[in-house]
């Protein structure tokens, strides 16, 4: 495996994917190469709030202030993230897609 990939373990609609992507992507352009139908009616802006999943293992970048502000509105627990909004920080990450 290439340094510059993550590894991602996907939970999506009762199934498991194992799937590699650029490590500079967001968590929802990574969902997307999978042709996993992530919605975010917001363009990826990170307004909208539709592009949530759940960090189960992995580290990921931290909260833009954006992101800290739909958290703290809609009441996100610290593993629920905007796809849109991070980026990974290890090379394997696994989230759900609720």
């Amino acid at each position: 495996m290439f340094k510059s990939r993550t590894s991602y373990v996907v939970h999506y609609d009762e199934a498991i994917l194992k799937k590699t992507a650029l490590k500079t992507w967001t968590l929802l352009k990574a969902l997307r190469s999978f042709k996993i139908p992530v919605p975010f009616s917001c363009g990826g802006e990170g307004i909208c709030t539709t592009c949530r999943v759940i960090v189960v293992k992995g580290k990921v970048s931290e909260r833009t202030p954006l992101e800290k502000e739909r958290a703290e509105e809609r009441n996100f627990l610290d593993n629920e993230r905007l796809s849109c909004q991070c980026w990974p920080l290890e090379q394997n990450i696994e989230i759900k897609v609720p």
